[in-house]
């Protein structure tokens, strides 16, 4: 509970990148990293401007569906 997917078959997924955006994401979020698990994606991770400040983009996760969660943190470009 309290994840931004259904949690189903007692698996969890803990990931770590790091991310070097040289400029803005396109206004409709697009992934950039996917897990597979056997034949189909099982979870994914965008980038779009949706909702962000001017000059900022957020992140967003998916899982297996199109339907995705925004993660509530404005990130800058060329940051690290």
């Amino acid at each position: 509970m309290g994840g931004p997917f259904a949690r189903s078959n007692n698996i969890v997924l803990y990931a770590s990148f790091k991310i070097n955006a040289q400029g803005l994401p396109k206004n409709t979020p697009e992934y950039f990293a996917h897990f597979v698990g056997g034949n189909a994606n099982h979870g994914r991770v965008y980038a779009g401007i949706t909702n962000a400040n001017t000059g900022s983009f957020r992140l967003f996760v998916a899982n297996g569906s199109d339907s995705t969660t925004m993660l509530p943190t404005d990130l800058d470009i060329n940051t690290s």
